[in-house]
């Protein structure tokens, strides 16, 4: 037994069990039901159970309580799912049997309650028009909660009166269980899942068997006569004794026991015919049509009677009652709306009020002449006002569409008040008491909160980052526009920027174009107004092609296509239509969030939602191929649900764990279904490859069903293509189908149908950039590429692709969402992967690089009050073209909320990841209590003195080279090797000068856009000297955190490579595009030999004569993307001297990092590998030059 297991086990000891409701037959996989309560809390719950058999094998048995936990953890992830299906409590697997215990809020199940002969309740006579309006409520839940499962692809194949919980209390409230013999309409296609077992139940699978069931149960609550014999399965006869049913209900109940497929049936049919019965019962409750009553109290002191006179401009007096209620009934005339208050919020005492036209009117009880008890079967009104009521205060509102009201006077209602009562419909039913309204729970979450506040703080940061500028000159050249621009000030943007705490906007594009924060070289665009997400106006795509930064005021100079807008004084921002396009999928998975109950719970307290999976997968057979890291990893997160946590320090083989996962579920189910993303699409690229290559391998094997797996990228994101990408894999599956034996002997139509959906996938196109997900809404072939997405078993997608936006608007459900890069996505980046499974694995290392503009952001949320005041300034720039994806919602949350308290919080849910594992990993293990995330230990891609150098920096005393890594680079031979004083030392460091030093000495860096040019000739010098060894292409790569020095460094190898003198760097193989990276382009690779230019040589002091070289997360990745040699580029002399007087405390934690790195590096000099080769060595850049090479 497991530690989870255990303390599972424990669990039950702490229930008090009540009697045997129902006897289990294990002939048929039934298992018993009983109440228990919990002893510490008095927690209801309705504990199933399936004992074990002596000396009997239990597979089976263990195979349906294991199916019943996989759908309720499947379901409980889907919104509303927890107010219409049984909740899953907690499981075990114990000596004596299998256990689940479902959350029932002292339900039980019904047939317990009709087995009682005590009470009056409803279902006692259920043939009365009162009874049967409650059965139907109580159906239409049932209705709702086999709709959930339905969307799901599962069938339930076993509604009868115990799959039912019930309290039989005064408000609807059936909930749907008994989820042991559901199954997923895919399963049951290819035949895999519980091919023993099935054989004992019917082997017919289909929706509509399902619906047959729940029209049996509604025959059976109603009494009806069964057709066949005591002996024989119930099966209701809805011919005999049925007069006492109205026409809609024998419709109903007709189609749904003839379960005829060539007629639609599904929750959406059934609800509708549902909503016109009780239509039907409730007008004749009421004696015929149903009608509301409203009572006016008029006169010439009446409030009632001034509101009118002043709505309606003073034309119908007060004494003119005859005009006063024509007036009253025209503003009611079109669909006018009921609304309830919060408690508390209510109007001079008026809980309801009812909003026509013109005015909003306040409603109290009817009081009968003579007293009695206060009634809502008729409302009176004796003051109404021009103003709406506000939305914070309404509790919930109903529009009244057609539903006639019979306007009378206070007189009237008093003298037919024996009439009135008991005939009328009752105005407080219209609102009843539904289920908490989920945007009002979400906007009380915390945690929806601080990530609505973090959202709205960033769009703020990037309206500050639109340009106020004027067009100084145009011109038109063989088709292009060109535009030459300056700075111009802006009053709205000037005081962001100041609320902000950031620089006015002309400095600020100055430094833009000066740093390495942000790349300049991408799309621009210009607008005429200054707000984010403009639709419309200007859809060039201009390029920055000049940026004269000495000239007063500076220029800039862009070229595109044209037209140009209107207009000389224009905004200008950076990034094409895709940066709006991520801000509204961003707000519509917030929006998707308040109402997914289950995931905020678990973003709230992802240990408050531990549990036990109880899956199985045998483990040992993977020992020989995994370290025991992973090994343990796997055990951990295949073991706990709703998340698992894993962090990846470099080289740890993170991907080679999801390959194993992957395989592993793929040969599991044939209707599994995963979501792999990651935050870059190079990474999900990279894990598309490895993962393809690992079931290519099994396929004759484990995998002997063709996985369908799909790839979803823009069009022109640059990274190639695969036989995966969605457009590709639609036309050859349509292809085939074209060309199958059943399109063939199909009618002719729809073979036609059939063929033409293939040609116009086989033609599919798109417009550059233009997302999948909106081109499945457009074209015609969307049903069918939708389709691949919602049953596909793999999806691989970027966190924010379109495709996700979609499946999220569907609704669709993953069994595992797995998220590579989880360290560098925000909280808000990650919600599309969780909403979409109920079982999630987060991979990430956030002692990498972290989500961009961390640092902007970080010094934000440190000071409150300018979120508030950028709030008020900026509010305006956010709203246009968002408000279909909830930005208003999102708006009103932050003009409202305690900004000052959520601040903290929402700097958390920017680090998500980062605060969820250091929370999680903090605390110590305990026995009994499942594990939900760790650190992979053993790293293997890099020589062990480079993973040294990265450990003792980076991960002192958690991170180690592996045994096998180290006899590989033991007994193989390095594939490069340097000419020359480079040497053959795993690291090296080429040391330049320190300018501050040298007498009449000065920096070799030089500002704007940092860039060192005795770098850039050391390192092709370097590059010089490089050899390949063997038959093989070894892997290069040049790193540098400034994109200017890229930039150079690029320039000045392509020369070289041009003129002959780097003609050696045929012999090696290229990674990610080209020689020359960013540090923040290459995270995720890795090259044999990886040379690095530091670039920061200067005579300043403390972490600001660094620059990127103190930004440890960075230094992490330069550092540690070498396999076989590293070679450093730059001043060791200036990177000693930072600690050569003493820092203050918090630059001295900052710089930890790099004493550590420097205090390793040393000691590396005097190690010598099993060659006598010093793991590191230090090369004066005047040996390198006199070396003679």
């Amino acid at each position: 037994m497991s530690e989870g297991q255990a303390g599972v086990r424990n669990t039950l000891l702490d229930y008090d069990l009540g009697p045997v409701l129902r006897r289990a037959d294990l002939r048929v996989g039934r298992p018993s039901i009983r109440a228990a309560t919990r002893r510490s809390n008095g927690l209801p719950v309705i504990v199933k159970s399936w004992p074990r058999r002596e000396g009997m094998d239990d597979r089976e048995l263990e195979e349906v309580w294991r199916n019943e936990i996989r759908q309720l953890h499947r379901l409980v992830s889907y919104p509303g799912a927890t107010d219409r299906l049984a909740v899953l409590q907690n499981s075990a697997e114990v000596e004596d049997g299998f256990h689940l215990l479902l959350s029932n809020d002292h339900r039980l199940p019904l047939q317990r309650w009709l087995d009682d002969p005590r009470g009056g309740d409803w279902y006692r006579s259920p043939r009365t028009a009162r009874n049967r309006v409650r059965l139907w409520e109580e159906i239409a839940r049932v209705a709702e909660g086999l709709e959930i499962l339905h969307a799901q692809g599962l069938l339930h194949r076993n509604i009868d009166t115990w799959s039912v919980l019930t309290s039989i209390g005064d408000q609807p409230d059936f909930l749907l269980t008994g989820f042991e013999w559901s199954i997923r309409l895919t399963s049951a296609a290819v035949g895999r899942q519980r091919r023993r077992t099935a054989s004992a139940r019917s082997t017919r699978y289909s929706f509509y068997e399902d619906w047959r069931a729940v029209g049996v149960l509604a025959c059976r609550l109603m009494n009806f006569p069964a057709r066949g014999r005591a002996d024989e399965p119930y099966f209701p006869d809805v011919e005999r004794d049925a007069e006492f049913l109205l026409a809609a209900e024998r419709d109903l109940l007709v189609l749904l026991l003839t379960s005829d497929p060539l007629s639609r049936l599904d929750a959406t049919i059934v609800l509708q015919k549902i909503s016109t019965i009780l239509e039907g019962l409730r007008a004749q409750l009421t004696g015929g049509q149903p009608r509301l009553v409203l009572a006016l109290g008029l006169g010439t002191e009446s409030n009632l009677s001034a509101a009118i006179f002043r709505a309606s401009g003073e034309l119908v007096e007060s004494d003119e009652e005859a005009e006063q209620l024509l007036f009253v009934r025209q503003d009611l005339g079109e669909e006018p709306k009921l609304i309830r208050f919060k408690e508390g919020e209510g109007d001079r005492g008026a809980r309801y009020v009812l909003r026509g036209s013109r005015l909003t009117y306040r409603l109290q009880t009817f009081v009968p002449p003579g007293g009695g008890a206060p009634s809502w079967a008729v409302a009176r009104c004796y003051d109404a006002e021009a103003r709406e009521p506000a939305h914070a205060r309404i509790d919930r509102s109903v529009v009244l569409g057609t539903l006639p009201i019979e306007v009378i006077t206070i007189r009237e209602a008093a003298q037919g008040a024996a009439k009135l009562v008991g005939t009328t419909t009752r105005w407080d039913a219209l609102v009843g008491a539904p289920p908490p309204d989920p945007l009002e729970t979400a906007l009380q979450d915390k945690t929806y909160g601080e990530l609505v506040l973090f959202q709205v703080a960033e769009m703020l940061m990037e309206a500050a980052d639109i340009w106020p500028v004027t067009v100084a000159r145009e011109k038109t050249s063989g088709g292009n526009v060109t535009l030459e621009l300056t700075v111009r000030r802006d009053d709205v943007l000037e005081r962001l920027s100041h609320a902000l705490d950031l620089p006015p906007p002309g400095p600020r594009l100055r430094r833009l174009m000066e740093s390495d924060q942000v790349g300049v070289e991408g799309e621009w665009r210009l607008t005429e107004e200054p707000v984010l997400g403009l639709r419309g106006g200007d859809r060039t795509r201009w390029r920055l092609v000049n940026a004269d930064l000495k000239a007063r005021p500076e220029r800039y100079v862009l070229e595109g296509p044209g037209p140009s807008p209107n207009g000389s004084d224009l905004y200008l921002r950076a990034g094409g239509d895709g940066s709006d396009r991520l801000l509204q999928r961003k707000l519509k998975a917030l929006r998707s969030l308040r109402e997914h109950g289950e995931l905020l719970e678990m973003l709230a307290s992802p240990r408050l939602r531990r549990r036990a999976s109880h899956d199985r997968w045998a483990l040992d057979g993977l020992s020989d191929v995994l370290d025991a890291s992973k090994m343990k990893a796997l055990g951990e997160l295949w073991a706990v649900l709703p998340l698992y946590l894993l962090q990846g320090p470099p080289g740890v083989g993170k991907t080679r764990l999801v390959q194993e996962l992957v395989a592993a579920r793929m040969g599991q189910d044939g209707a599994e279904r995963l979501l792999l993303t990651a935050q870059s699409h190079a990474a999900v690229d990279h894990l598309l490859e490895k993962v393809k290559g690992e079931l290519d391998k099994r396929r004759d094997m484990s995998l002997p069903d063709p996985v369908l797996a799909l790839r979803c990228r823009p069009k022109d994101h640059g990274s190639g293509s695969s036989d995966w990408d969605l457009p590709v894999r639609a036309a050859a599956l349509a292809a085939d189908l074209a060309q199958s034996d059943l399109a063939r002997s199909a009618p002719a139509h729809l073979a036609q149908k059939i063929s033409d959906v293939a040609a116009t996938l086989r033609g599919a196109g798109m417009d550059d950039g233009e997302p999948l997900g909106r081109q499945l809404r457009n074209s015609p072939d969307r049903s069918f590429q939708s389709l691949l997405l919602r049953s596909s078993n793999l999806v691989f997608a970027s966190t924010n692709a379109g495709e996700l936006e979609t499946l999220v608007e569907e609704r669709a459900q993953f069994d595992w969402s797995i998220v590579e890069e989880a360290g560098k996505a925000t909280g808000v980046d990650l919600l599309a992967p969780l909403l979409l499974s109920y079982r999630r694995l987060m991979i990430g290392d956030h002692k990498q690089l972290p989500p961009f503009n961390t640092e902007r952001m970080e010094k934000l949320f440190a000071a409150p009050q300018r979120i508030a005041d950028a709030f008020d300034v900026g509010r305006h720039l956010l709203a246009r073209a968002f408000g279909q994806a909830g930005i208003d919602e999102a708006l009103d949350f932050v003009a409202n909320a305690d900004i000052e308290t959520l601040s903290a919080g929402a700097r958390s849910r920017m680090m998500m990841f980062e605060t969820m594992i250091e929370a999680e990993t903090a605390k110590p293990p305990r026995e009994g209590r499942l594990s939900m995330a760790m650190q992979l230990d053993q790293q293997h891609r890099m020589h062990p003195a480079i993973g040294q150098l990265v450990e003792r920096s980076f991960y002192p005393g958690t991170l180690a080279t592996s045994d096998d890594a180290r006899a590989r680079f033991a007994t193989e031979p390095c594939p490069v090797s340097f000419a020359g004083a480079v040497g053959s030392s795993p690291v090296t460091f080429i040391n330049m000068p320190f300018g501050h030093a040298m007498v009449g000495g000065s920096s070799p860096e030089m500002p704007p856009r940092w860039r060192n040019m005795p770098e850039v000739n050391t390192v092709a010098e370097v590059l010089r000297r490089l050899q390949a060894i063997g038959d093989d292409r070894p892997e290069i790569a040049v790193l540098t955190p400034y994109r200017a020095q890229h930039r150079f460094l690029e320039d000045r190898i392509a020369a070289d490579r041009r003129s002959g003198r780097l003609d050696n760097l045929e012999r090696f193989s290229e990674v990610g595009g080209g020689i020359c990276h960013t540090v923040d382009s290459f995270q995720g690779n890795e090259a044999d030999v990886v040379v690095i230019s530091l670039v920061r040589n200067n005579a300043h002091s403390g972490v600001k004569s660094l620059g990127f070289l103190s930004d440890k997360r960075r230094m992490n990745v330069l550092m540690s993307r070498a396999r076989w040699r590293l070679v450093l580029v730059g001043s060791l002399d200036f990177l000693k001297a930072r600690f050569q007087e003493e820092l203050e405390p918090e630059e001295g934690e900052r710089l930890g990092f790099l004493r550590r790195w420097l205090a390793a590096f040393q000691e590396l000099e005097g190690t010598k590998g099993p060659d006598g080769v010093p793991f590191a060595s230090v090369v004066h850049i005047a040996d390198l030059l006199g070396d003679g090479e």
